[in-house]
């Protein structure tokens, strides 16, 4: 899938149905909130991207970072960056920023700058 089909394929789906049939507080609930994940064709990184609201989402950034022990053993540790309200009009940019493979821009978005919703 290229930048264009992520997007179309996010902004083509009826979320707030999805949400609408959705209640984390339900009794025995043992499903995933409604989400729509991209990955590039190694699955080094994967963008889980679940609205929360009409207003804001939750995303989860999965990926693979390079690390080395005393410098001599080097291996890749898997690492997730999550924010948990950020605002539902810049999904466009996330998904723009991971498809130019911009991942430092993802990682750069801190949870506390979303508190509320705002940008």
């Amino acid at each position: 899938m290229d930048e264009r089909g992520a997007l179309r394929a996010f902004e083509g789906h009826n979320w707030e149905n999805e949400l609408a049939h959705f209640d984390p507080q339900e009794e025995g609930h043992t499903c995933c909130a409604a989400g729509i994940g991209f990955h590039d064709d190694n699955y080094s990184f994967i963008l889980h991207i679940c609205p929360r609201d009409k207003e804001t989402v939750l995303f989860h950034l999965h990926y693979k970072q390079p690390r080395s022990l005393f410098g001599l053993f080097r291996r890749l540790s898997d690492q997730t960056h999550t924010v948990e309200l950020f605002p539902l009009s810049r999904v466009r940019e996330l998904i723009r920023s991971l498809f130019q493979n911009d991942l430092e821009k993802i990682l750069s978005i801190q949870p506390e700058q979303h508190e509320g919703g705002g940008a």
